[in-house]
């Protein structure tokens, strides 16, 4: 009879296959990250951990990305299934049942002085902590001059935190005590869809120190907002429209719209969509099926704002997505919020 050792041993075989490359000890497997990427300028990163042993209070297997620009962690049985390594038919049900998080109420306990009690109503409080200070209006400011806008589009202003001290106690990832003010003082945050984290970017652009995640709770959650805010229709089709940063996104937008002629955007139907840390055709996938899972998007257009450094034909898996036409604007000389870029168009 086997072990429940031997059994979770399956399951570290079946990512070792998927993953290819990795690296590993008696604590922790070590991959590239599946959800951003991971860096393109270092192939050999790998900055996804994946624990071995059962961790508190959950008392399941976890894993956590410590690339900052993603930060994305959760439960072991999450990432099979996001992987579809789920339907596995070595992935029996003993196994799914030992990879079901347990809470141990005693650790739990233990962390509720450090640490508010995670509940279902943290996204509600959470949202409650949404205030823009007026301490930090410079960073409203900074974001103005970024967009190259006088008045920031109360769809993008929804989704700015410029105060993010209140989210500090629920941070999931340790933040060193000498980090945390420069991060207040700093950074601007965009809220994602589900407030699962927020993403921060430098306002100091002499900075090699650019980027930065606050998890605030597990879960795939990506940056999602639409210039039609409450008025948008999930019953009609429309375009979807995706990038890895926000700025990007945003500037992407405001360019097409500029140029009627290059796509033929239903603009009364849009989504803007961001991975917030990776460029490639799997975190596009990923961002795209999040998106058919909370919007329904399945037959929209979709349009990608690609990375400089991702080819066009990179994006060819995509075609496996249930959409009606993937387009790709390849901007070679720089980005788009650049003045004089003249983008590459490219049907999948």
């Amino acid at each position: 009879m086997k072990s429940k050792e031997n059994d979770i041993g399956v399951v570290f075989d079946i990512l070792k296959e998927y993953f290819g490359r990795y690296k590993e000890n008696n604590k922790e497997l070590q991959v590239r990250c599946f959800y951003c990427g991971d860096s393109r300028s270092k192939p050999n990163k790998m900055s996804l951990y994946i624990s071995k042993e059962p961790v508190e209070p959950y008392n399941t297997y976890m894993f956590h990305c410590f690339r900052a620009s993603c930060g994305m962690s959760g439960t072991l049985l999450e990432l099979l299934r996001d992987t579809e390594l789920i339907n596995r038919p070595e992935i029996t049900k003993d196994i799914l049942k030992q990879l079901t998080p347990k809470f141990n109420n005693d650790a739990l306990s233990k962390q509720v002085s450090d640490k508010p009690h995670k509940s279902v109503s943290l996204q509600k409080k959470l949202l409650s902590l949404i205030k823009n200070n007026e301490e930090y209006s410079y960073k409203l400011t900074y974001v103005q001059q970024r967009l190259q806008r006088n008045i920031i589009p109360d769809y993008i202003l929804k989704t700015i935190v410029t105060d993010i001290r209140p989210f500090l106690p629920y941070a999931r990832n340790e933040i060193k005590e000498s980090l945390k003010n420069y991060l207040i003082n700093n950074f601007v945050c965009f809220r994602t869809y589900k407030l699962n984290k927020l993403i921060c970017r430098n306002i100091d652009h002499t900075s090699n120190f650019r980027y930065y995640n606050i998890q605030l709770n597990n879960g795939i959650d990506y940056y999602v907002t639409s210039p039609q805010l409450n008025q948008l229709s999930l019953i009609k089709k429309g375009t979807v429209i995706l990038a890895e940063g926000i700025f990007t996104l945003l500037h992407g937008y405001d360019y097409l719209t500029k140029h009627k002629d290059l796509i033929n955007l239903n603009s009364d139907n849009i989504i803007l969509a961001a991975t917030g840390g990776g460029g490639n055709a799997t975190a596009f996938y990923n961002l795209f099926k999040f998106l058919c899972l909370n919007f329904g998007v399945i037959d929209w257009d979709i349009v990608i704002l690609s990375d400089l450094e991702v080819s066009p034909e990179q994006y060819s898996r995509l075609r496996n997505l249930s959409v009606n036409k993937i387009s790709v604007l390849y901007n070679a000389k720089g980005d788009f919020g650049d003045i004089n870029i003249q983008p590459s168009l490219f049907t999948i």
